[in-house]
């Protein structure tokens, strides 16, 4: 049988709740079914003694087909004893995208990004991280807390912004502060950040309609070749172009790394400063808590705090093209120090905290 063409057989973990006029549809304790699990840890430990670092397990929770009472828990539950006891320093992120099952089911942290909100963040026209202004940050944090508060302390969520199956951010007309904005985010929100190859420079979605390995449409313009210099294909390969794996962009300001190495203004070396900075500062790592100030439906600023013995570091995001305030009650005591980004205004009056930011702007601020 296949998962999805006749070239990717699908290996057999047995079915949940087996059809018994269907002899293939083994059931998990089959000593088949064993046997492949067996083999499929070793498969890992060949890796893992090579020097991988880890797994990114793609659509960990269905491997077990008709399993309704995710019993592929159990193998992925004996896969990180493994783990725990022979190789410590590995790291395995699965694709579940409901963190508190895929935790629960032994993994490190999962990619959360399969569900109804996840386009209110990036995707649509209207979605928050847009300059438009009429996105809703609020319906994503009901879901993220949903999800928050079976992790924490037990494992941890990763909200990748950019991967093989999702369009680039950079679409749709978004620009360099718009890119900054969005990676602000991802490194300063209780989460892994992931960095999908390419968007570290800017690259572009692209509507190829050429199809690889099933990739159609919009998933064949996220995985176009990484764009290096200004040579032949833009670096990837030196094939005639129609030979080259997607066709890759072909306008003259398609971003390159090149380009952008040594330019200090660059969205390539603005991530090395935000991933240096997420490095430097306890209160940024995955574990620090998380402490909404400002969250409003349909409005903006998203303001929070991020805590961790004693340090603080508010972020203030705002991604759309107008001007934004919060009034915040009580006092945001203690000196600030801007870490990234620009300073908003900031004045108290009458036990209310209000900050403004301009248009299209962010700031990472340490207070002490």
């Amino acid at each position: 049988m296949t998962n999805f063409f006749w070239h990717q057989p699908a290996l057999n973990y047995g079915w949940g709740k087996p059809d018994p006029n269907q002899p293939w549809q083994l059931p998990i304790d089959n000593p088949d079914v064993i046997a492949l699990k067996a083999e499929m840890k070793n498969v890992m430990k060949y890796w893992l003694d090579m020097g991988c670092s880890g797994f990114r397990i793609d659509m960990a929770g269905s491997l077990v087909k008709n399993d309704p009472d995710q019993s592929i828990r159990f193998f992925w539950q004996d896969v990180r004893k493994m783990l725990d006891k022979q190789y410590p320093e590995a790291f395995i992120v699965s694709e579940w995208s409901n963190p508190k099952d895929a935790v629960n089911a032994g993994f490190h942290a999962d990619f959360m990004h399969w569900f109804e909100s996840y386009d209110d963040l990036f995707s649509r026209n209207d979605s928050f991280f847009r300059s438009s202004g009429e996105g809703n940050i609020s319906h994503f944090l009901h879901f993220y807390f949903q999800q928050y508060a079976f992790t924490k302390g037990k494992g941890y969520i990763s909200l990748p912004v950019g991967n093989h199956d999702i369009a680039r951010i950079n679409n749709n007309g978004r620009d360099q502060r718009d890119l900054e904005i969005i990676q602000t985010f991802a490194f300063t929100m209780p989460n892994i950040p992931f960095v999908y190859y390419g968007d570290e420079i800017g690259m572009r979605q692209l509507n190829n309609k050429i199809a690889k390995e099933g990739c159609y449409g919009q998933r064949a313009g996220t995985r176009t070749p990484m764009q290096w210099d200004s040579s032949q294909n833009l670096g990837f390969s030196t094939a005639p172009f129609e030979k080259v794996y997607l066709p890759y962009d072909t306008a003259k300001s398609a971003p390159t790394v090149l380009a952008q190495q040594n330019d200090p203004a660059s969205l390539l070396n603005f991530l090395r400063k935000l991933i240096a900075l997420h490095k430097s500062e306890p209160a940024l790592s995955s574990y620090a808590d998380f402490v909404p100030v400002f969250v409003q439906k349909d409005k903006y600023p998203f303001i929070y705090l991020r805590i961790l013995n004693g340090e603080k570091i508010l972020v203030v995001l705002n991604p759309s093209d107008k001007i934004a305030a919060a009034d915040i009650k009580g006092i945001l005591k203690g000196t600030r120090k801007l870490l990234m980004g620009s300073d908003p205004m900031w004045v108290v009056n009458n036990g209310i905290t209000k900050i403004q930011t301009e248009a299209k702007s962010f700031a990472v601020i340490k207070i002490k």
